[in-house]
């Protein structure tokens, strides 16, 4: 349940302090006034939470005494705050464990930088479960809602427009919530998206399903020599499918075993470029879709470095081995399986049907959200 909450990076002397840090900005005011006051721009006092706490309690147990009651029990006070200790816990405890809320809560505290506040926000809503639900879901839908503008025509980007380096930040939100909403709708209700794994093995890297032509190419020996036998691999197995396009595949076939007998840097970026543009004219693959989200997925920085800009065919069976033993996120697992697709008889190849209906799968969630935004201002 803490890495449900909380980030990696949080990590306290005793978890409770994390409630009680939630607790103490509202245990500061007291009475209309703060037992601890400090200078926004300063920031909070060292053991802000611990002073809080203890003004808090002496103003307890002050009201306590000057009460009228014949019999006074002393233990009130901590009593009192005890009891709104456990009362956040069991808050807590009640989202883990629905199967809904879980989820949805689970990808806001992902990607909400001030949670602290979003916690406090969520806990003082006085409202029934169905509400709260749909509260949040507006959240979401804010959340992922595209606010970067097109370059040329300074209108806000549509969602096949956002692209691989300049959107970043939107571009793993929506394939964040396109993730956990596919496990939100699993049949199995034991089946749920692992935030802590998710934070622990930083599944935020953007892979390109297709390969790109990367501007700047590792050209490592090692990592060289590994992506030239599996292509000549792919590549042969390319030849029995078009045998059309047989006399170039052989050449390129025997420039990679020219560049294995005698490696070069130079002449395997030149390599590189050339397999790489035979393998999208193979596929009919469109440029102007490739940094787009009809060719990204979610994956872990290291599984994003082992899949090397290999092609289609290669990338899926790394990914069937999963020799690091990395979370492979549902939706990427299921792109390179080709589950969205109306036609999945081609494994080699991502080709338009592939893409056009794996966007449209992104695209639906999408809007499942964002449309909310609309409804709730309607409302």
């Amino acid at each position: 349940m803490w890495l449900f909450l909380n980030d990696i990076s949080y990590q306290p002397s005793s978890k409770i302090e994390f409630i009680f840090k939630l607790l103490a900005d509202k245990w500061n005011d007291f009475g209309n006034q703060s037992l601890v006051k400090y200078d926004l721009i300063d920031g909070k006092p060292k053991h802000y939470e611990f002073l809080v706490f203890s003004k808090y309690l002496a103003n307890k147990r002050n009201g306590n005494l000057h009460n009228n009651s014949a019999e006074i029990d002393l233990t009130h006070p901590v009593n009192a705050i005890w009891k709104e200790t456990k009362e956040m816990f069991s808050k807590f405890y009640e989202w883990y464990n629905d199967h809904n809320l879980y989820h949805y809560l689970g990808f806001l505290f992902a990607t909400e930088k001030n949670k602290d506040e979003l916690i406090r926000e969520l806990i003082n809503l006085n409202i029934d479960k169905e509400l709260f639900e749909s509260v949040v879901k507006v959240k979401i839908g804010n959340a992922i809602k595209i606010t970067s503008k097109d370059k040329e025509t300074g209108f806000v980007k549509k969602l096949n427009q956002i692209e691989y380096n300049e959107d970043n930040p939107s571009i793993i939100k929506i394939l964040l919530l396109f993730n956990v909403f596919s496990l939100i709708e699993h049949k199995k209700e034991s089946a749920r998206f692992p935030f802590n794994l998710f934070k622990k093995e930083r599944i935020t890297s953007i892979e390109h399903i297709h390969p790109q032509n990367p501007p700047s190419l590792d050209t490592d020996e090692d990592r060289a020599r590994i992506w030239l036998n599996n292509h000549k691999s792919s590549l042969n197995s390319f030849k029995t499918k078009l045998e059309n396009k047989t006399e170039i595949i052989d050449a390129a076939i025997k420039k990679i075993d020219n560049l294995l007998r005698k490696y070069d840097k130079e002449t395997f970026k030149n390599i590189f470029s050339e397999i790489i543009e035979i393998y999208a004219e193979i596929s009919d693959f469109r440029e102007n879709e490739l940094h787009t989200l009809y060719n990204l997925a979610l994956v872990d920085k290291d599984t994003n470095s082992q899949f090397n800009n290999s092609f289609f065919d290669i990338k899926r069976e790394l990914l069937k081995e999963n020799k690091l033993g990395r979370y492979m996120p549902i939706c990427t697992q299921r792109a390179f399986s080709k589950f969205y697709s109306n036609r999945p008889n081609d494994m080699i190849f991502w080709n338009d049907d592939d893409r056009t209906a794996y966007f449209n799968a992104i695209e639906k969630v999408y809007l499942s959200f964002t449309n909310l935004i609309i409804s709730s201002n309607g409302n």
